[in-house]
This record gives structure tokens, C-alpha cells and sequence, in this order.
């Protein structure tokens, strides 16, 4: 290097003669000739950083939406069941991530959790935006009140990937405290969690548009989530009893406690689910697919009846709730 100074030397000063030019020229210079021993080894070096830096997830499939669908209310809203389904897709595998964290402590599948709760809450917005402007075309009585039943399921979804995310953040805090779950309990708490994971499996194939009715489909939904309700119940009889006991220490209860909550509030919302799913509205007519419907024409709209003033006084009248 020392030989080679004079002549990188005359090369930099002979670029520019702004010494400010012959620097940012400098700076150049050194990452290209940093860069030439590491081309040979291009490939290899591009598969280290992905695997340091990337989660080992599958990437997530591309959304159904698509503004062209709009003026054809059905393929739209079933589109949209596709879009909500995606979402219960995520919420499956991170229950399994969820489950491999509880084993061992493997950061990339960290990452992939956090990444797959950031598209489910992008693909909420997403769909919350979607059906606010398919409310903008005429749509049949049925439509209507299938748009509210979407609107319903895809923010259930996204309350289960939260709480996916709260049992992760527990399981972290668990860690860093070196408790452990007695083989007993944790066997009861595994099973506990696999089962909730078999319940969104089988929510996930509920939103298949291309399958079965969803009326048939709820009954399976109901039977599954009702199974681990019963097994939730005993399972909480023995983690309290194991506490007034003292077989398991205050931190580790709590912790049981607090993801086993989790589990019951995430069952709760694929009931909600299911309850959509047996309403009649909630049928995709085939027949429909392809009929366009115009948009609402707002500009001959009537004016509000509602007066400001007196609905004010009703607001802050002390007197309202009596």
C-alpha cells in the first residue's frame, strides 16, 4: 500500500483541483477499491446478510383488493373475504411461532411475528378503507348488511393477532425472569394453546368463499371454539388451585394467567366470527359477480334534519341519564 501511495496520490489531485472535490473523490476511490476483493464472493455475501438480517417467514401473499372491483359490489366483497382471510392465515402461523418461543428463544422467529402483526394491521386499514368506499356504490339489502358483517370479522381478526402479540411479550418478560412452568402445568398450558391453534385453523378455512357455505361452516367453528371452552375452564380450575397451593411461584401464575386470559379473549373473537358466519346475509351469490352497479349520487341529497343546537343540550343536560 505504501508503494502504491504516490501514484493514488497524483490520481486523487489530478481528478479536481477543488481540495473539497479531491475528498468526496477520496471517499470514492476507497469504497470501490474496498468493494473489488468481495465481488468473487458476491453470492455468498448477499446469502449471509439474509440470513442475519431477514425472518425465516414466508413471505405473505399479495391482497385481493383492487379499486377496479369496486363497480362490481359482489367480486368486490369477495375479494374482501379473501383480503379478511389472508389476515387468519397470519394469525395461524403465529400461533406456531408463538409456540416454538415458548420452547426456545429464537430471534428471527421473533421478527417474523412482529412483521406478520404489521401486515395484519396494514391489511385491516386496508380493508376498513375498501369498504368504505364499496359503501360508495348501490348495494342490495344483503350487501349492505354483509359489508357490516366484514367490517366486524376483519377487526376480530386483528384483536386476535394483538393479543398473538401480548402472549409473545409475556413469554419475552417470562425469560428474562429464569422462572420455569412445572413439566404438570406447562403440559396442560401447551395443550390448552395447540388447541386454540386448531380453532383458527378452522377459521381460516371458514373464510373460504370457494368452499362450502359459510352457514355450514359455523356450526364446526361453534363446536371447536365451545370444546376449548370447556377445556379453558378446567385448565384455570388447576392453575389456581396450583397457586393457592404454592406448586407454582407468584411470577409464573401470573404469567399463565395472563396468557391463558389472552387465549379466552382470542376464542371470544372467533365466536364473534362465527356468529357472522351463520347470519343469512353472509352468502356470496355467484351469480353476481359480474353486475356492475353505479355509485351513489350524493348531489341530490336532502338536507340534515338534525339540529345542532338541541342535540348539544341533550349532550350536556345533567338530567340525560335519568
Amino acid at each position: 500500500a505504501l508503494l502504491l501511495y504516490p501514484l493514488f496520490r497524483y490520481g486523487i489531485t489530478a481528478t479536481a483541483a477543488d481540495p473539497l472535490r479531491q475528498a468526496a473523490n477520496l471517499h470514492v476511490m476507497m469504497m470501490i477499491v474496498a468493494a473489488i476483493p468481495l465481488l468473487p464472493f458476491n453470492k455468498w455475501v448477499t446469502a449471509m446478510l439474509r440470513k442475519s438480517i431477514m425472518p425465516k417467514a414466508l413471505l405473505p401473499e399479495p391482497s385481493h383488493l383492487s379499486p377496479d372491483l369496486l363497480i362490481r359490489p359482489e367480486r368486490a366483497i369477495y375479494a374482501t373475504i379473501h383480503e379478511i382471510r389472508r389476515m387468519a392465515k397470519l394469525c395461524s402461523r403465529n400461533m406456531i411461532i408463538n409456540g416454538e418461543l415458548m420452547l426456545h428463544n429464537r430471534k428471527e422467529m421473533r421478527r417474523a411475528l412482529d412483521a406478520n402483526e404489521i401486515v395484519i394491521n396494514e391489511i385491516r386499514i386496508a380493508v376498513g378503507d375498501y369498504l368504505e368506499q364499496l359503501t360508495g356504490f348501490t348495494l342490495s339489502d344483503r350487501q349492505t348488511i354483509f359489508v357490516q358483517h366484514l367490517d366486524r370479522c376483519m377487526k376480530d381478526i386483528e384483536r386476535i393477532g394483538d393479543y398473538q402479540e401480548a402472549i409473545a411479550k409475556m413469554a419475552d418478560l417470562h425469560r428474562k425472569r429464569h422462572t420455569d412452568i412445572p413439566k404438570e402445568f406447562f403440559d396442560i398450558w401447551f395443550d390448552l394453546f395447540c388447541y386454540a391453534q386448531k380453532v383458527l385453523m378452522v377459521l381460516e378455512r371458514s373464510l373460504n368463499p370457494d368452499n362450502e357455505s359459510f352457514t355450514t361452516m359455523a356450526p364446526r367453528l361453534f363446536e371447536v371454539r365451545d370444546e376449548f371452552s370447556k377445556r379453558s375452564a378446567h385448565a384455570r380450575m388447576l392453575f389456581a388451585e396450583a397457586a393457592r397451593t404454592r406448586r407454582l411461584s407468584s411470577n409464573t401464575a401470573y404469567y399463565l394467567h395472563r396468557c391463558h386470559a389472552d387465549l379466552d379473549r382470542m376464542m371470544g373473537h372467533a365466536r364473534s366470527i362465527a356468529v357472522s358466519l351463520e347470519q343469512p346475509e353472509f352468502k356470496v351469490r355467484l351469480s353476481k359477480l359480474e353486475q356492475i352497479e353505479p355509485p351513489i349520487n350524493n348531489t341530490n341529497a336532502t338536507p340534515s334534519s338534525i339540529k345542532t343546537q338541541e342535540y348539544l343540550d341533550r349532550l350536556y343536560n345533567d338530567n340525560t341519564a335519568d
